[in-house]
């Protein structure tokens, strides 16, 4: 917020402090609605066993977040800044051992998952190449150099509390000798970039980074952010609102204004708490304030950004009042197929992206296993209502599925939704299963089936022990 002409400085200083809590995040809500609503469902890995694969999901970014977690970070960098990286980091050992050497000598080293935001983002080359990463040829342009910003943080030497922090920059380049690591710190007295250290030769055959895409791609890695325009709105309201907040501040604190007195009576106090006589017939004294007759197009300039904001949500909002329930039920739909094909796009790079970091770090451990993750692209609740579950075990009845499928159908279905303990695949290892992949019946239930029906159940439909209860 700028001055206004002839404002004076302590008027500006009350009006921006003012402003500071006008501020309503609306696009911080949309955005995590965004997050939350295409990655609600739990991140399914396939392809990775031991207990190797079971430390790294838990422990993607040896800061303590899983899997689940640090997918649902990244992303959410990624529409904040348009995309985001992740750079599959290698432990820092002794350069010149071929990988072997590296697991032997060092057992318990890994690879691990570093976000890199789109502010860190500084340059980057690509040329044509053709790699071989887990015995497969990986033909295309591939990435040749990449920078990165980053702070170097050092202790001071004379204040153990306090850290010089300088500006630094991490090179990855492709050389004849294979990828090339450097790092470069800015010099307090010159200014210039010096290399800190020798260059390290990474064993990965590529540069271990991969771009997450969180909106529309305009040049090589880079990309416009899905929200940018909401979060210019969202800055507009911010004005919009300060405005009206000021003007309803200086309507409510009125001035007292007297005229026709005489000179005698300049710098004389006045408030609530005292009465004033005014011996001159001319005299007048009032409290004036300022006008509120612009206050209504402020709030309604304020409902029209709002429901812009709205509009531009990528996920499905209600629709206005003014509509038939048909008309609004086929809207819903509309809106819900329209929304689902951007977040699917969205969450298909996404999962591109965690499966080629997961391939960079199989690579790495010599790991033939090709790990892969699989986001779901139901981001809707929608449970199964009884007909559609009827549909489903006529044709598990009829042989036309076997339990597994069914099972997964009615957990996609969000049948389960509430069990936190729930898995198809626990549910399938406690099931004896015949040679059709169909269940085996209990004793329990085979002798149940087997046992004719006595007179009272012939005639009342109901077993026994039903009726004993129903008389209870």
């Amino acid at each position: 917020l700028k001055a206004n002409p002839y404002e004076e400085d302590d008027s500006y200083e009350v009006r921006l402090s003012r402003a500071y809590s006008s501020f309503e995040p609306v696009y911080t809500h949309l955005r995590n609605l965004v997050v939350g609503t295409a990655l609600r469902r739990k991140i399914v890995t396939s392809g990775a066993t031991g207990e190797d694969w079971e430390r790294f999901f838990k422990n993607v970014d040896l800061e303590g977040n899983d899997l689940q977690v640090f997918t649902r970070n990244i992303f959410s960098d990624a529409v904040d800044g348009g995309w985001a990286g992740i750079l599959v980091e290698y432990p820092q050992i002794p350069p010149g051992l071929s990988i072997q050497e590296e697991r032997e000598q060092y057992p318990n080293a890994r690879p691990y998952l570093v976000p890199i935001l789109a502010q860190s983002f500084m340059d980057t080359l690509f040329k044509s190449n053709n790699d071989t990463m887990l015995d497969e040829s990986d033909y295309g342009r591939q990435l040749s150099l990449l920078r990165v910003a980053h702070t170097d943080k050092q202790p001071d030497p004379e204040d153990e509390f306090t850290l010089i922090e300088r500006r630094a920059e991490r090179v990855w380049d492709v050389t004849p000798e294979g990828v090339r690591y450097r790092y470069y710190v800015q010099q307090e007295e010159s200014g210039d970039f010096l290399q800190q250290g020798d260059d390290v030769y990474l064993s990965s055959p590529i540069i271990p980074y991969v771009i997450i895409p969180g909106g529309a791609k305009e040049e090589d890695a880079i990309y416009r952010p899905l929200m940018l325009d909401t979060a210019r709105l969202n800055m507009q309201h911010w004005v919009t609102s300060a405005d009206l907040n000021n003007m309803i501040n200086v309507t409510a604190n009125p001035r007292f204004v007297i005229t026709g007195a005489w000179d005698r009576m300049k710098g004389i106090l006045s408030s609530t708490s005292r009465a004033l006589v005014l011996t001159d017939k001319d005299a007048k004294a009032d409290w004036k304030g300022a006008p509120m007759d612009g206050a209504n197009i402020i709030r309604m300039r304020l409902a029209d950004l709002m429901a812009s904001m709205k509009s531009l949500a990528v996920v499905a909002m209600n629709p206005s009042g003014g509509t038939t329930q048909p008309q609004s039920g086929i809207s819903k739909i509309i809106d819900k197929s329209q929304n689902d094909s951007l977040l699917n796009v969205l969450v298909t790079s996404l999962e591109a992206g965690l499966n080629q970091a997961l391939r960079i770090a199989a690579d790495y451990m010599g790991d033939q296993s090709e790990p892969s993750v699989t986001l779901s692209k139901s981001f809707v609740s929608a449970p199964l209502h009884s007909q559609q579950i009827l549909a489903l075990v006529e044709l598990f009845n009829a042989g036309l599925m076997d339990v597994k499928l069914l099972l997964e159908i009615l957990e996609a279905g969000d049948l389960f939704e509430g069990l936190a303990d729930f898995s198809v695949d626990s549910i399938m290892s406690r099931l004896k299963l015949d040679e059709n992949g169909r269940p085996v019946a209990t004793a329990l239930s085979a002798a149940a089936a087997d046992r004719p029906l006595d007179t009272a159940t012939r005639e009342t439909g109901e077993a026994p022990l039903v009726q004993e209860a129903n008389r209870a």
